[in-house]
């Protein structure tokens, strides 16, 4: 492995996602999912967000044949590919996240972040802010992915994440050691870092009541 690199450090994250859950309150529902690996891609949020995705975290499961073949592929010629996934939070509680330096997007994107293979971050409408005007987004409060100046709204905290290639291509990648896209390793991973980080503000948050 690569050491702290290595995805086998994850498995204390998720471990301690698995306890995080116990903290948080039971209506509470986190599902990461694959949104692009490859040519693959969807744009709408699934409408059972409950259902079984998958060995791949691809809700249109359809194409489950045709991703294993192309990750087959992949491998047969050493080479890796990224894509993104996203991350719904259902009935988060309200008023999660600090005014200032410990906001709640500030504390999510550090803990998603910090997970090796990732290499961007946004919520909401993310990079299309980039693109709209003022007027187009007031009174919206729905493309701020349920968080506002930080701190969680009441409505779905929806985050989107980037995942890079494998690192690992060439002749070592065809040794049979190394996965083509980690994607599908990483959606637990992602999942339990946002459990982590919801139990640490909810717990704050409780504190203060």
């Amino acid at each position: 492995g690569g050491g702290r690199s290595s995805g086998r450090e994850t498995l204390a994250r998720v471990i301690g996602g698995y306890f995080a859950s116990l903290t948080l309150p039971t209506d509470v529902f986190i599902k990461a999912y694959t949104t692009k690996m490859g040519p693959f891609q969807i744009e709408k949020v699934p409408e059972d967000l409950a259902a079984d995705f998958g060995p791949y975290g691809f809700p249109a499961t359809d194409k489950n044949s045709e991703i294993e073949k192309f990750l087959l592929d992949l491998k047969k010629r050493g080479e890796s590919c990224g894509g993104r996934i996203q991350i719904i939070v259902r009935n988060p509680p309200k008023g999660l996240g600090e005014p200032a330096f410990d906001k709640l997007k500030a504390d999510l994107a550090k803990a998603v972040m910090s997970i090796g293979a990732v290499v961007g971050f946004s919520y909401g409408i993310g990079e299309e802010f980039a693109h709209v005007y003022g007027s187009d987004i007031s009174g919206r409060a729905s493309v701020f992915g349920g968080i506002e100046g930080g701190i969680s709204n009441g409505d779905d905290i929806i985050l989107n994440v980037i995942i890079k290639p494998t690192s690992t291509i060439g002749e070592k990648a065809k040794e049979g050691r190394h996965d083509p896209c980690i994607i599908p390793r990483a959606i637990p991973v992602l999942e339990s870092m946002v459990k982590i980080t919801l139990a640490d503000h909810y717990l704050r948050q409780k504190a203060y009541d």
